[in-house]
Parts: C-alpha cells; structure tokens; sequence
C-alpha cells in the first residue's frame, strides 16, 4: 500500500502493528522538520496511536486547552497533539483542532478507529469498508493496493467524468468498493461495523449582524488575515505565495507582507506568478507587479509558454488514481517547482479566496440607502 503512495514520500517508512489494527506512514525527508510532520512517524501514547498527515496552527492556545483539561502532549508533532487532543475530548477534538489534516488514530482500549479531515479538505483520504474489515489510505490507489479490496471499477462515475461532471461524484470514487472521506467529516469503526462519515463543522451562515464600522471591519478583517497568514510562515526561511492578480492571493501576500511588518518577523516571502503575454485575456502581470513593488519583493516569474498543456499523457495517466486530469496540474506542478526553486517549501495561494473578498453589488446598494455618498463613490471608483 505504501508502494502505491510512494509519490506522497517513501523516504523513512513507519510501521505500528497491535492486536486488531496496523499503521503504516511513508514520508519524504524533509517532512521530518520541525514544524512539519517531525521526526516521529506514527505516535503512540498508552492505548492511542495515531498515524496524521497534518499541519497544526494556533498550537500555544491548543496546549493551554489540553493543559485545563489535564492532558499533556508527549512531543509537538501533529500526529501527538491530535492524540492528546482526542485523549481530552473524544471525537469532539476535531472543534479544537486548526489547520491542513488527515489522520487514523487506533484506540486500543475500545478497539476503534477515528478518522477525520479539516474542513478545507487539503489532505485527502480514502477509505473502504471489506465488510468486518477497515481500510484507509491516502490515495484511492493505496486503498485498492490491499490485497482483500476489491479493483471492480466504478463505470458510472467513469462515465460521468467522461461526461464532463467530474464534481458530481460526491463520496464515490472509480472503484466501487473505495470512498472519499469528505471534508470537514469523521468516521468511526468498531466491533466492524462502521460509523460516518458525519459531517462535524459546517459554515456558520445567519450570524448576528456586526455591529462594526464598514471601516472597523476592515481593519479587524486585515488584522485577523494576516495573524493566520502568519501563523502558516515559516521562521527564518523564504515563503512562497501562488500569485495571480486577483483579490484573494495578492490579499495573502499583503497580509503577510503586513504581519511581517506588525510583529517584526523573522521572515522573507515572495510572489510566485506566471507571467502572460501582452493581450492575453490571462494576463495580469502589471497588477502583480504593482503589489510587489509596494512592498519592496522581487518576483519569482515563470513563463506560461514553459508551462506545457499536454505533456506525457499516458505516462501520467497511467500513474493517477483517478480518471479525471485537474484543469490545472501542470500550472500547479510548474508554481510548485517555482516555490522549489526559491528555496521555499511553504506555498500560500488564495483558493477559495473568491467568496470572502468578493463584494455584491448590494455593498453598493448599502451605501447610497444609508447616504455615505464619500464612501460610495469611492467604492464604485474601486469596483
């Protein structure tokens, strides 16, 4: 199965066995740092182990929480804060826990496993149910890999990305017997019988109307953005920042570029963008390169006519899990190799950026009922 997810890093190789369950963790070695995954594969504390493909945030206010309820982490990895985080508050750890994670944990005492995602989905997992068995990996392939899944192929979902509705899979997968475990959801299993998944976190929607300022919010909006953008930075290095010329990722650049300022940071971060041609309906180069001059940042430019848009299709079809190629792998692959280049291995982008920082005509609407006539025309200038 490890074999399966080798792209996903098979440089040091963990392997927990107990009586009913085994966890397995493959990973590349840099993964190892700390503030990555650190130098334990797979933590174990007692009766609890926990195999996590993670990166945690705010971890200073997560240890004072376990602290009140008199738990106390044996290592800072992720993998050991989300063991002493479910050892503090069972399944309701998942309302404790922020940041990019998948994990399995094995609770020996109940003979259950818990798995769980974030509520992004950054960190994908797989998981099929054999019937009085349970496996979970990473990848669709690393699923099918075990010898007792069945590699029947799902034809209607083949078909429908055939189609074009390759987002109307839902939890299916190509393979009958595998499924997605959504984000933002959890699954248990015991006495092999299976439990989920359940969604945990939804997005909280009707909230009370703020009571700030347009101009306050604003403030409040830039502070809290920039207190989590830092809180993603990594000290001491250069940091990367997938760069369009749009509101969301040039929102995250500034945030950063801020933060860094706010709090006297240790911190370099650059712009990595894809540069397009005079007339291209694409380009946005004159906008990215307005933001980094404000800020005083070079730009690390990769040229789109690099960036092949067919490239060793059988090759790389053969080698993915799933019939359905993203729109935009070779972008992605070539921004990942820019932030490579820059010596970086964090890459911040703005996806899902779209629906905070995009404003409705309403906003508009607001201003002219209220009689900001000053702020209206302002706002209408900048839309």
């Amino acid at each position: 199965m490890l074999g399966r997810m080798a792209d996903r890093g098979i440089d040091r190789v963990g392997v927990w066995r107990g009586e009913g369950a085994l966890l397995a963790v493959g990973r590349y070695d840099w993964e190892l740092d700390d503030g990555f995954a650190g130098r334990v594969l797979i933590a174990e504390d007692g009766d609890l182990v926990v195999a996590a493909d993670a990166s945690l945030y705010y971890r200073d206010a997560l240890r004072r929480a376990l602290a009140a309820r008199g738990v106390t982490p044996a290592q800072d990895t992720p993998a050991h804060l989300i063991l002493a985080a479910y050892r503090a508050w069972g399944d309701a750890c998942l309302d404790h826990l922020d940041g990019d994670y998948s994990f399995i944990l094995w609770d020996g005492a109940r003979r259950r496993a818990f798995c769980a995602r974030d509520f992004g989905g950054k960190r994908p997992l797989h998981y099929a149910d054999l019937g009085g068995e349970l496996v979970v990996a990473s990848t669709i392939g690393g699923v099918v890999a075990h010898p007792r899944c069945p590699d029947e192929l799902n034809l209607a979902i083949i078909a429908g990305t055939i189609a074009g509705m390759h987002f109307s899979a839902g939890p299916e997968t190509c393979y009958t017997a595998v499924r997605v475990l959504p984000n933002a959801h959890r699954l248990s299993w015991a006495d092999g019988r299976l439990d989920g998944p359940i969604r945990y976190w939804e997005a909280p929607v009707n909230a009370e109307p703020s009571r700030l300022s347009h101009a306050e919010a604003a403030e409040e909006l830039r502070e809290v953005l920039a207190t989590a953008v830092a809180e993603r930075l990594r000290p001491g290095e250069t940091n990367t920042v997938w760069m369009s010329g749009g509101w969301d990722s040039t929102s995250v650049f500034g945030a950063a570029c801020h933060a860094i300022e706010r709090d006297g940071l240790d911190v370099q971060v650059r712009p990595v963008s894809i540069s397009y041609p005079e007339g291209d309906p694409g380009r946005e180069d004159h906008w990215i390169q307005a933001i980094a001059d404000r800020w005083n940042v070079p730009i690390h430019w990769i040229d789109i006519a690099d960036i092949p848009f067919l490239e060793r299709e059988e090759e790389r079809a053969e080698r993915r899990d799933e019939p359905y190629a993203h729109l935009y792998e070779r972008w992605n692959a070539s921004l990942a190799a820019g932030s490579h280049a820059c010596g970086s291995r964090i890459a911040l982008d703005g996806n899902g950026g779209d629906q905070l920082f995009q404003n409705s005509d309403i906003f508009l609407a607001d201003l002219f009922r209220q009689g900001r006539w000053v702020t209206l025309v302002r706002e209408w200038r900048a839309r």
